[in-house]
């Protein structure tokens, strides 16, 4: 897993990540409980390289005077190419509450490195300073799921690839647990079915714990493949929670099996083990 880099400069754009806007003159004291990670856009490609990947985003704001923030974390999920050249990248994270701010020397020489950070989006995972990136994510903004979630995009070769097929002019970059740039279609989807897998009932939280609550797979039952054009995603009707194991069962082939197929996999299973185990009793 790497780590990036995006630098957001409020007093230029007048707005915070994710389009907030505020009259507050100190965010350090701003309350983000409420507030949802922000979208990407870079002219980078290297962008494409970063999903599964964790960005933090770094907000500067306060004029001559400027003050720097550790805003949020995000993972990458989704990265979409667009006409103008530049790439817009979507992804699952947390907003900092409070927000840290970012100061002291160690903070000054990455500030230099990253040449005020007039460079953009970019790899910090060699960085030295990351570490203490890290370790407010930490505090601040539940990192440990972040870590978990991201080497779950990975687990699987089905999860992320490269489709052919254009979107209004632009490549789409897919990996699980993204449909159509809505997290808001995860969280419906989870408040609806649960956080355990729909084929064969497994929770994280159960047997993980509390280090574990929210980590689950979301499955379309529509393949993206077979789809033809942008469509609008109905949380409940079109998409499932499944672990990582059914996610990889259900994307043996192509088109991928129903769910009812693989759960039938799992009754055949279960009821040979159980004629087993009779067989060995007499």
């Amino acid at each position: 897993m790497k780590y990036w880099l995006q630098y957001h400069n409020y007093d230029n754009l007048g707005y915070l990540p994710g389009g907030y806007e505020t009259g507050a003159l100190n965010l350090t004291a701003l309350d983000t409980s409420e507030y949802e990670p922000s979208g990407i856009t870079t002219s980078k490609r290297m962008i494409c390289d970063a999903v599964g990947d964790v960005v933090f985003f770094i907000v500067g704001y306060g004029g001559k005077l400027k003050k720097y923030l550790l805003w949020s974390w995000c993972i990458v999920e989704e990265v979409d190419e667009r006409d103008d050249g530049r790439f817009d990248a979507y992804g699952t994270g947390r907003v900092l509450n409070p927000l840290p701010i970012l100061a002291e020397t160690p903070f000054d020489e990455f500030k230099r490195w990253n040449a005020n950070f007039s460079l953009g989006f970019r790899d910090i995972s060699n960085v030295p300073f990351k570490s203490q990136l890290l370790a407010l994510a930490r505090q601040r903004g539940q990192f440990e799921l972040a870590s978990s979630y991201s080497e779950g995009l990975k687990s699987i070769p089905e999860e992320i690839h490269r489709p052919s097929r254009l979107f209004e002019g632009a490549i789409r970059f897919v990996a699980v647990n993204v449909y159509e740039r809505s997290l808001e279609a995860r969280r419906r989807c989870i408040e609806h079915y649960g956080e355990s897998c729909f084929v064969c009932g497994f929770s994280f939280a159960a047997v993980y714990g509390s280090v574990a609550e929210g980590l689950i797979h979301v499955h379309h039952l529509r393949a993206l493949s077979e789809i033809r054009g942008e469509y609008e995603v109905h949380p409940i009707e079109d998409l499932r929670p499944v672990c990582a194991n059914c996610h990889a069962v259900l994307h043996r082939r192509e088109p991928a099996y129903s769910i009812k197929e693989v759960q039938a996999f799992l009754g055949r299973k279960k009821s040979a083990k159980q004629a087993s185990k009779q067989n060995a009793r007499h």
